[in-house]
């Protein structure tokens, strides 16, 4: 029994100390919001804008399928519409919601492994799929104000909340320890701010929102 019970410790030793690594990444790429949700139709905009969005995460591969970690991320949420002017017509806005959104999340992914054909235990890349959430942050300074051609802007002001969502994407090593990424994250944000403007009506929105990035990896020292 003993001879049996230590061949099995030493295959979940073995098999932990060949999956065990972390990877460090950056980013960069685009994001756009969509149409803020629980207020007035005039200051959510009618039209998304795609604009730049920074990440970094580290991870830690549990196993060969597995991975946990935490990222950080940063974008603009931006829209354009129109108001209606006094006597008719209309006036072009710019509506900024967050001149910087920035959220910190915990995310947990499962993994396709690809193994290197010169060395079958090695990773070469992985397609992987997870769920992520966590705190978010709007930075904004609640101005109004009307360029001399007669185009507004409107910011928000700074608020807080929470995101959630889920990313997918895919990992390429194509140096034992350096590699590339691409992923696409779509998420949901709820964000409470501290916006007396209209009775009120701006304290509390939500939105859906993508960031698409891709960047590269760095994968810390493995036991193979």
């Amino acid at each position: 029994m003993r001879p049996i019970l230590l061949t099995a410790l030493a295959l979940v030793v073995t098999t932990t100390l060949h999956a065990q690594m972390y990877e460090a990444g950056i980013g960069y790429g685009t994001g756009s919001s969509g149409t803020p949700q629980g207020i007035p139709s005039e200051y959510q905009g009618s039209n998304k804008t795609s604009n730049p969005v920074y990440m970094g995460m580290l991870v830690y591969n549990i196993n060969d399928f597995w991975q946990i970690g935490g990222s950080i991320d940063a974008g603009t949420w931006i829209r354009t519409g129109n108001y209606a002017s006094i006597g008719g017509g209309t006036t072009p806005v710019t509506i900024t919601v967050a001149n910087v959104a920035s959220s910190f999340c915990v995310r947990f992914n499962r993994l396709l492994p690809f193994y290197s054909a010169v060395n079958p235990e090695l990773i070469k890349s992985y397609l992987y799929l997870g769920a992520s959430g966590g705190l978010l942050f709007t930075s904004n300074d609640g101005k109004q104000s009307v360029a001399p051609d007669g185009h507004a802007n409107f910011d928000y002001q700074n608020g807080k909340g929470y995101t959630v969502g889920f990313q997918v994407g895919y990992t390429y090593f194509f140096r034992k320890h350096l590699g590339l990424y691409a992923e696409l994250a779509p998420r949901y944000a709820s964000v409470h701010t501290s916006d007396a403007f209209d009775a009120h009506k701006l304290e509390n929105f939500n939105l859906t929102y993508y960031n698409f990035t891709i960047g590269v990896r760095y994968r810390f020292k493995y036991y193979y």
